[in-house]
């Protein structure tokens, strides 16, 4: 079975106190509250293998790599301490995943990527955190066979019917499957065009975060209403050629207040220049390392 659940007063309790508390205090992040926060609600759970995707970059937990190389090997020693088979991928967050920033617009894209499409950064995160599923239940596995079943699994529809049948089992409608047309949608879309012509070098997940924020896409304080339909769309990434004028991000907007304000945001999110930028390694290492004793 599967289940998609947050800390509840029987799942983790203590947790829910500790996280309300680093909220009104601002607390900086903290690895030993972190790690014992996610480890907490999956030891509860009686899971018996875990993958923990850690990511690194701008609009991460931990944004410098060596802090989140501390955190992956914290997670993956505590859970293992703990009897759970856990392993631990570090991946890239300087950028925003995919395309869609916000509820709807990423269960979109989701269905999109299960279905065989959708974005390729998308589809090779998923693509390598599931092959980590199915060796931490499987040891004996090959990693590349894996890989290509997998391959096969969204290709030809498998694994989209498998997610209608998830979504149906916790109660949610199970045509979102076939059209994520009757996903909530913003009534206003709004685009921020490229100011010159270049490439892009910077398209910074941080502010594009706050960016969905502005728009009501995520909270600022544990009782604000999240607005699924809102969000952001982008029309290119670090290292896409732009040209003046034209839009390189789509603003699903409630109002034009919200927009204009998100609009501000992508402005500082969004840099062009003439030269590409260096590329980050999308998934960049895992722990244990392939060929330690795991």
């Amino acid at each position: 079975g599967c289940a998609m659940i947050r800390q509840t007063p029987k799942i983790a309790p203590l947790d829910g106190r500790l996280y309300a508390l680093r909220d009104v205090t601002a607390t900086v992040p903290s690895i030993p509250l972190i790690s014992a926060s996610i480890v907490s609600k999956k030891v509860a759970e009686g899971i018996s293998a875990l993958v923990l995707d850690v990511k690194y970059g701008s609009g991460a937990f931990m944004r410098d790599p060596e802090d989140a190389i501390r955190l992956a090997e914290t997670l993956v020693e505590l859970a293992r301490s703990e009897g759970v088979r856990a392993t631990a991928l570090l991946t890239a967050m300087e950028q925003p995943l995919g395309l869609a920033v916000g509820n709807a617009l990423e269960a979109a894209e989701a269905v999109e990527c299960l279905g065989g499409a959708g974005p390729a950064d998308l589809r090779k995160v998923t693509i390598a955190l599931a092959v980590e599923s199915v060796r931490a239940a499987r040891p004996d596995v090959v990693a590349s066979e894996v890989r290509t079943q997998l391959e096969a699994m969204l290709d030809d529809g498998r694994a989209l019917g498998r997610f209608a049948r998830l979504v149906e089992r916790q109660g949610g409608d199970p045509s979102v499957a076939r059209d994520p047309g009757i996903l909530p949608a913003a009534p206003l879309q709004v685009p921020w065009n490229a100011p010159s012509d270049g490439v892009v070098t910077r398209a910074d997940a941080y502010e594009i975060g706050l960016a969905s924020v502005e728009l009501g896409a995520g909270r600022r304080t544990i009782e604000d209403e999240v607005d699924p339909a809102v969000g952001i769309v982008l029309q290119a990434k670090r290292g896409d050629t732009v040209r003046a004028g034209e839009p390189v991000a789509l603003i699903h907007a409630r109002t034009e207040e919200a927009a204009g304000a998100a609009l501000a945001r992508l402005e500082r999110a969004y840099e062009i220049g003439q030269e590409a930028p260096a590329e980050m390694p999308l998934v960049w290492r895992r722990f244990p390392a392939e060929g330690s004793a795991d």
